[in-house]
């Protein structure tokens, strides 16, 4: 057995092999007490595009004799990192008390909402082994899990778990564990549980993401490299779309418009590769859909930054930040959806403003005009001046300050 300090083993139990059975068979050879059994419940959440995972952590939000407890723990180990008690599933890092799990959780979601990824049932029994002088250097449970999707009955077999946890100063003898229950006709599983939990349920992490990874090929044909862009921004749209209709958080909005933009981009090039009449129709489209997601946008709030005494800003309530009365059509209705339901060309909207160099005839146009869009887009990343001394940009925190309050 290699070293494996700090890092709990696992192993799955062959079929057939009892779980009471195998924690009698350790106890030949090694001195055990506190033998409990449980059952429980867990949730494991993260945000929309997995920020958790990405940051090499699990969060999951413990149910066990009615009590709910919220735990961060790196991947590999069940032991938390910061964890508290609460009494219902947390949905942003602002529902949690001040303290360590707190700021660690907004450091790494932001004003993202956490997210159920998979739900499990647990059930099986813990148990200690000490050594001579009653100190316990291993910690133990044999457990069965069960997993399922969030929201839904159809349960997925797990299987059923030997896993030993080192104590600090004792890694030896969790080896020494281990070699006997690899004897025994155990092998180490070394995926994390929530992994093998979202394998069971078809998932696996990092499918939800708006970044374009993927590689085109120097000599793909044109029309097949566009068709494999728009289809990837086409199911960011999807898999944003029900993110943004209920309001979870703002970013699904956010999302949803950057792949809209970058679509009418890609159409904007599309010029000799798609037909004249459907690049037409399209670009119609998905301008009158950013058209109607744009008012929702300007409600949407800013975030902050999280630091150690910071915590970031919860969206407002749903029906601020929920679509127009018009809903957005879906994607996959754009195919069969006649050019009549844009809206007139009359209906326009301002180009994005930039802060550095602001026009002082837009609110003109908006405030005279009834056929403008009544917002502007003005991207305000930073106010701090020494951010913006090195991002090389232009202005100032008073500056936005004043634009602001000129604007309004």
């Amino acid at each position: 057995m290699s070293k494996t300090t700090g890092t709990t083993l696992q192993f799955p139990l062959p079929g057939g092999m009892d779980a009471g059975a195998l924690i009698d068979r350790l106890a030949q050879a090694f001195t055990i007490i506190h033998r409990e059994r449980y059952r429980g419940r867990r949730e494991y959440l993260d945000t929309f595009d997995w920020s958790a995972y990405r940051a090499g952590a699990a969060i999951e939000w413990r149910r066990e004799s009615r009590q709910g407890r919220l735990v961060w723990r790196p991947l590999d180990t069940p032991d938390a990192l910061a964890h508290a008690a609460i009494p219902a599933r947390p949905v942003f890092a602002t529902d949690l008390p001040s303290g360590r799990l707190r700021t660690r959780l907004a450091r790494t979601t932001g004003i993202r909402a956490l997210l159920p990824v998979v739900e499990t049932r647990v059930s099986g029994e813990r148990f200690d082994i000490v050594d001579r002088d009653e100190k316990v250097i291993v910690r133990g449970v044999v457990e069965h899990d069960i997993g399922n999707v969030p929201g839904r009955r159809q349960a997925h077999d797990l299987g059923t778990f030997l896993r030993l946890l080192p104590v600090k100063g004792y890694a030896r003898a969790c080896e020494d564990v281990a070699d006997m229950a690899e004897r025994l006709g155990l092998k180490i599983e070394k995926r994390d549980p929530l992994e093998l939990a979202l394998a069971a349920i078809g998932r696996q992490p990092l499918d939800c993401s708006a970044r374009l990874d993927f590689q085109l090929e120097p000599g793909m044909r044109a029309d097949i490299a566009m068709r494999r862009i728009l289809r990837h921004l086409l199911g960011t749209m999807r898999a944003n779309e029900a993110g943004m209709r209920a309001a979870l958080d703002t970013e699904f909005l956010h999302d949803y418009r950057v792949a809209v933009r970058r679509t009418r981009s890609v159409l904007g090039q599309a010029k000799g590769v798609l037909p004249p009449d459907v690049r037409a129709r399209f670009a119609d489209e998905f301008r009158w859909l950013g058209t109607i997601t744009s008012p929702t946008r300007e409600a949407a709030p800013e975030s902050t930054t999280a630091t150690d005494n910071s915590s970031t800003t919860r969206p407002p309530d749903s029906s601020a930040t929920k679509c127009s009365e018009k809903p957005p059509m879906t994607c996959a209705s754009m195919a069969t959806t006649p050019p009549s339901t844009a809206p007139p060309e009359t209906s326009a909207s301002l180009p994005g403003m930039s802060p550095d160099s602001p026009s002082p005839t837009a609110s003109f146009a908006i405030a005279e005009n009834e056929s403008v869009v009544s917002y502007i887009d003005m991207p305000l990343q930073h106010a701090s001046a020494r951010v913006l001394k090195r991002m090389k940009r232009g202005g100032s925190g008073d500056g936005f300050l004043k634009l602001l309050e000129y604007v309004r």
